[in-house]
């Protein structure tokens, strides 16, 4: 990839589209382009290795195999690790005496969203990348972008942005630290058209009465605005290469065993057509040979039965089966079969979440590294940035522990309440709030007891969130804070 030196370099000469367009070149036919374009596929739900399977016994331009059959594991995978983290808002510092929150300045709800389809992307190409233009942040994925770093200090000095319209007309965007421009090349005509001039990332314009607008003066943010995003140590896509063979795998199995489906069903209804009749079967047989269709040493004594030959379900469903819990166990994620089946306790859940507890805290590690870029860039302070998990929990364990606590001696209340790990932030506000009673039956734990002293129990539960809030349970020290 080329270097910064090399594109001020492209500037000073006047070649700077020529440059863009060799380097794009470069890029989108490497090693590493090609891997994110076939792991999009994977998270769209096709699965190249098939097709390259189908062109593997393509005979005379047929396709033998009737069907494809696709997983769609990878989003699966993806959705599941990202919403654990996502799902819920990022907490910054209170702000307080009026004034809005970095949260609401960042965008709100859609910074939110935005930064969880960077995280998305991120766990698909390996890396993807957060523009923040001053008022909103903004997506690139990796096969949209490229950067150019310093071959000295090997820092990030400049990026490039790049897409190809419907028409093959090309269009360039290039960042550096002192503002950005965009640029677009016809494919037929070769025609370079500038549609905007370099100018600062914030930007102060002035509009006169008659309506005409011009561009006063800005500002820079004194770095690149531009913010990558990875998921993990190794900096490379969730769709390593144990999960994408085993992915394969059991793509390969689920469509082997859909062609052995049609090919029987196909014989069966030729036979059925013929009544079952071997006579009638040997004469289309002594046809197809005499027309070359099946070779002149194929056997003439057929006896037939129009039935299904048996296809072993039992065995081939318990290799898909082992197979994907083995995708869910190098994706180091909870296999949902481990959680049903009963009424687990919050202690068993935690258990077999314990190994994605550990990878969700590597990438929280990584969102938290992009936030603080961003806060940087953006010019917001914030000593809390926090990530509240969404887990799985039995709400009818936790409940009951409630009822169990409220009910203790008052002088033991205290100590057992800090001592209570399962009640969860949400669980929390519930009861705070006033509507909330305690006067309603529970399976297995009859009815309620009576609250004498609501404000008791209320006060007791605010130390319950006070000391969940110090162990960190509403921050990154716990990713299994519900």
């Amino acid at each position: 990839m080329k270097n910064y030196q090399a594109l001020q370099e492209a500037m000073r000469t006047g070649t700077l589209t020529t440059f863009a367009k060799s380097t794009v070149a470069s890029y989108v036919s490497s090693k590493e382009y090609l891997t994110m374009q076939e792991n999009d596929k994977y998270f769209g739900g096709e699965n190249p290795f098939l097709s390259q399977v189908a062109k593997d016994v393509d005979i005379g331009g047929n396709d033998l195999r009737k069907i494809k059959v696709s997983s769609e594991f990878l989003k699966l995978i993806v959705t599941h690790v990202v919403n654990r983290l996502w799902f819920y808002p990022v907490n910054f510092d209170t702000v307080e005496n009026g004034q809005e929150s970095i949260y609401n300045k960042l965008g709100g709800d859609d910074f939110q969203n935005t930064a969880k389809d960077i995280a998305t992307f991120a766990a698909v190409h390996g890396v993807c990348y957060g523009f923040w233009g001053g008022e909103s942040l903004q997506m690139f994925k990796a096969t949209e972008f490229m950067w150019f770093a310093c071959r000295n200090t090997s820092k990030y000095l400049a990026g490039l942005r790049f897409w190809t319209e419907a028409d093959g007309t090309q269009v360039f965007q290039l960042f550096e630290v002192d503002g950005w421009q965009e640029w677009r090349l016809e494919s037929k005509s070769s025609t370079e058209t500038i549609t905007i001039p370099k100018a600062p990332y914030i930007q102060h314009r002035y509009t006169n009465q008659a309506g005409a607008d011009r561009l006063v003066g800005g500002e820079n943010f004194g770095v690149l605005p531009i913010i990558p995003m990875y998921v993990n140590a190794n900096k490379s896509s969730e769709n390593t290469p144990a999960i994408k063979s085993k992915i394969n795998l059991y793509d390969a199995l689920w469509t082997s065993y859909g062609d052995d489906i049609l090919a029987k069903r196909f014989l069966y209804w030729i036979i059925q057509g013929l009544g079952g009749d071997a006579e009638a079967l040997q004469n289309l047989i002594k046809t197809a040979k005499d027309t070359g269709i099946l070779a002149p040493d194929y056997a003439d004594d057929v006896n037939v039965d129009a039935k299904i030959l048996d296809i072993p379900f039992e065995s081939h469903m318990a290799n898909l089966e082992q197979l994907e819990r083995e995708i869910y166990r190098d994706a180091q994620i909870m296999h949902p079969a481990s959680i049903v089946g009963g009424s687990l306790t919050n202690v068993a859940i935690k258990t077999n979440q314990s190994s994605e507890n550990v990878k969700i805290a590597g990438v929280e590690r990584y969102a938290r590294e992009f936030i603080r870029g961003l806060l940087k860039v953006a010019g917001f302070t914030s000593r809390r940035v926090e990530f509240k998990h969404h887990t799985v929990s039995n709400d009818d364990e936790i409940s009951k522990r409630i009822v169990a606590l409220i009910d203790r001696v008052p002088e033991a209340k205290e100590v057992l309440l800090e001592l209570e790990p399962l009640i969860s932030p949400e669980m929390l506000e519930r009861i705070l709030d006033a509507s909330w009673t305690f006067d309603v039956g529970m399976d297995g734990m009859g009815d309620m007891p009576e609250i004498k002293n609501k404000d008791e129990v209320i006060r007791l539960i605010s130390i319950l969130k006070k000391v969940i809030e110090k162990a960190g349970a509403l921050g990154s020290n716990s990713a299994d804070g519900e």
